[in-house]
């Protein structure tokens, strides 16, 4: 035994020991400097962890730490060294090593140290120790000091070690136990429910002064529900049957059990005369010799001879004793995660009342709370993975047990669904959205309308999950998120299926140049005949006086925010419009004439259809931006040619920039068609420089579309490739795990 490990054994015999006499443990008198010193030692550890694995096997938690909390719970100074020292003690295996090692010897370091920690979380079972947690808290949150930064850290401490303790991974063949069993897990969360510690949460993920806490709170909220499936927990009966609804549940409960052992027991019955007819009383030998036709072999012959039961002869295969490829890890899938635990039938219920009422008193503050820390960037690395769980966690309960649009409100809103869609998959909001639209309430429905509206007219949102189909690659991501996103696709296929058909759904498309056949040489010398020169004439005319109305409408709807722009009561964005290409052939002077042309296109690109309803958003978003750009662009030629007053003098006022614009709109339409074979290069330019989307030449080159993005030729041709039939392939051999996992 070295020097640093005698004296760390004399700083753990130095904490304090158990009186038999008493039967209480006594502290030594300078117990509080001690945990200080092991607390230095744990800083100074080397990579092997020897500190932490010799602290391990002294067994000083179990037998010191948690016996000096629950016996001195009023010595303060020594509860908050102590606290701190277990918050280090109890930190994941995974953390003190950086990493899973792949070392032979290091990793017996890491299994060693995870046989401690499992250690640690049976010792935390215990009554007072969490009582006596929890009153500490309580007590700070209730003084004067409690804003205090030595106080804010004690919480945090405290809140760690439950995240840590919550953290620690039960193997399930050392406990030995089943489903419907309390496992070391759902001891824990137990005691936190006869302590009172989960009510200390709740105040915290309840009062906005404590905001501040929300993501240790998300934390501890997914170790404890970690194991727990929402729709078993929505599903499982109350405590205090109260009603009718709940007797039918708790009957249906006891149905369900009692099909599935009977299931279990024909299953089991099944086997045993599968293994009875395989088991005969005659010895192999005799099992008989037979010749199999077809087939050639290596003897005289030429017939190959096979020795086993009739029944499995044409199964016969030259595979069979060979032993298969082994693929490299790298290539290797991702394993499932497992199926969600059952827990006792108490667990179940004590941990819908804790969700129910954090659903309903806590979930839109305790959301806006980690939303806003996520957006200020107050968050360590990964913190959002709580988040998202949490939200899809709690959209799923809501969804499943009294759906209550009012309690999720926070959540369902465009904001969330861009800030989700840049993170994952957002299958829960798009079922709670759904679940909306069949709500009695006609300010629900109408909210739910307007969150389809947003999904429906977002090109993103619309290939998102084609694209994460063809970005899955199963040596990163598990069969189980093929599975959830194949279902999340379906859902949001559905809805844009029923919304199309319900309301008149209008997506912009593209239309192709249709090429102008030329004229033979006696077309070109015949000439227009005189009753045909006056029909043309006259269809003209009336193409013309249709013409200037549609164009006097199209300024009619973007006029009103032209005009808020420009008085400074809408914001403009900062683009950057480039009124000119340095690099073209065309001279300066000659591209104002462009510019010009740009800035009418650009007035006259706004189409609203009058169909949309009021409440629409990408009525006044169209608007909006097109008129930003054309502002901006107005500007930036005026920068350019300042000269002659053709886009407005430096001084011109907002009136005048008003009447310029409508100038430029209802003037007739401006010819480029001199420049037409340099304009490409400019195009190259302006996409490369601006980021905007190529602008037609002609106006009627855009049509609208009637849903487009349910056209069948446009989902065969990107859904069924090879690929994505091998990925539905992929995702279909084990469904059945899924509906299992689900009962």
């Amino acid at each position: 035994m070295d020097y640093a490990e005698s004296r760390l054994h004399a700083c753990c015999s130095s904490l304090g020991f158990f009186d038999e006499a008493t039967g209480t443990y006594v502290k030594e008198p300078d117990c509080e400097l001690t945990c200080k010193e092991l607390i230095r030692s744990l800083k100074r550890e080397d990579e092997t962890r020897q500190v932490r694995r010799k602290i391990g096997f002294l067994k000083v938690f179990e037998n010191d730490l948690i016996s000096i909390i629950c016996n001195y719970p009023d010595d303060h100074e020594l509860f908050d060294s102590v606290i701190r020292l277990m918050q280090n003690l109890s930190s994941p295996a995974v953390l003190c090593f950086g990493n899973i090692p792949t070392d032979a010897q290091f990793r017996s370091y890491y299994l060693e140290l995870e046989r401690y920690l499992r250690s640690y979380k049976q010792a935390f079972v215990n009554d007072t120790l969490i009582y006596n947690i929890g009153l500490r808290i309580k007590t700070i949150l209730e003084s004067d000091d409690a804003e205090e930064e030595e106080m804010q850290l004690i919480i945090e401490r405290i809140l760690i070690l439950f995240r840590n303790i919550l953290h620690i991974d039960s193997c399930s063949q050392d406990e030995n136990r089943t489903d419907d069993d309390a496992s070391l897990h759902d001891q824990v969360i137990w005691v936190m429910k006869k302590t009172g510690a989960e009510a200390v949460l709740k105040y915290l993920a309840t009062n906005e002064d404590q905001s501040k806490w929300c993501m240790h709170v998300l934390e501890i909220l997914f170790h404890m529900l970690r194991d727990q499936s929402p729709e078993l927990l929505a599903s499982t009966p109350s405590a205090q049957i109260s009603d009718m609804q709940e007797w039918q549940k708790s009957q249906k409960e006891n149905e369900i059990e009692a099909k599935e052992l009977c299931t279990l027991l024909l299953k089991e019955k099944e086997q045993r005369k599968v293994s009875a007819a395989v088991s005969s009383s005659r010895h192999s030998r005799f099992g008989g010799s037979y010749y199999v036709t077809n087939l050639k072999a290596l003897n005289p012959n030429n017939a190959l001879i096979y020795h086993g039961a009739q029944r499995k002869a044409k199964y016969i295969s030259f595979d069979d004793m060979k032993d298969g490829k082994k693929k490299p890890k790298r290539l290797q899938p991702v394993c499932d995660r497992g199926v969600p635990r059952r827990s006792t039938k108490t667990i179940r219920q004590f941990l819908k009342e804790f969700v129910n009422e954090l659903l309903e008193h806590s979930f839109n503050n305790l959301m806006h709370a980690a939303s806003d820390a996520i957006k200020r960037e107050k968050i360590q690395h990964n913190d959002e993975s709580y988040f998202l769980w949490c939200m899809g966690f709690f959209l799923e309960f809501n969804r499943c047990y009294k759906f209550r649009p009012e309690l999720i409100a926070e959540v369902l809103s465009a904001q969330i669904f861009s800030f989700i869609h840049l993170k994952m998959a957002f299958s829960e909001l798009l079922k709670s959205c759904e679940k909306m639209s069949l709500h009695s309430e006609k300010d629900v429905t109408r909210s739910a309308d307007i969150l389809k509206r947003n999904l429906f007219y977002n090109s993103e949102y619309r290939d998102l999950f084609i694209g994460f189909m063809q970005k899955f690659d199963h040596t990163k991501m598990s069969k189980s998120y093929l599975k959830d996103l194949i279902e999340t696709n379906h859902v949001f296929l559905k809805m844009l299926e029923d919304f199309a058909t319900k309301k008149k759904l209008i997506i912009k498309k593209k239309g192709k140049k249709k090429k102008k056949t030329q004229k033979n040489d006696s077309q070109k010398s015949a000439g227009p005949t005189k009753s045909g020169s006056k029909l043309a004439q006259t269809d003209t005319e009336k193409g013309q006086v249709q013409e200037s109305d549609d164009i006097e409408q199209l300024w009619d709807n973007i006029a009103p925010s032209l005009s808020a722009i420009l008085q400074k009561r809408l914001t403009v964005s900062e683009q950057t419009m480039m009124p000119f290409d340095p690099l073209s052939e065309i001279a300066l002077q000659d591209q104002k004439q462009i510019a010009m042309a740009r800035l009418q296109r650009l007035l006259r690109s706004v189409q609203v259809c009058e169909d949309i309803d009021e409440y629409d958003p990408t009525k006044e978003l169209v608007q909006h931006t097109t008129a930003a750009k054309v502002i901006e662009l107005l500007r930036e030629c005026r920068k350019v040619w300042s000269e002659d007053d053709v886009f407005g003098g430096q001084d011109v006022s907002v009136e005048d920039e008003f009447l310029l614009l409508r100038s430029i709109h209802l003037a007739p339409k401006i010819d480029i068609s001199q420049f037409r074979q340099n304009l490409g290069e400019f195009k190259d330019f302006e996409k490369q420089h601006q980021g905007l989307e190529e602008v037609n030449e002609d106006p009627e080159d855009e049509q609208l579309s009637e849903n487009d993005a349910l056209h069948e030729e446009w989902w065969m041709e990107v859904c069924c490739r090879c690929e994505q039939c091998r990925r539905m392939k992929c995702a279909n051999l084990n469904w059945e795990w899924r509906n299992e996992a689900r009962i």
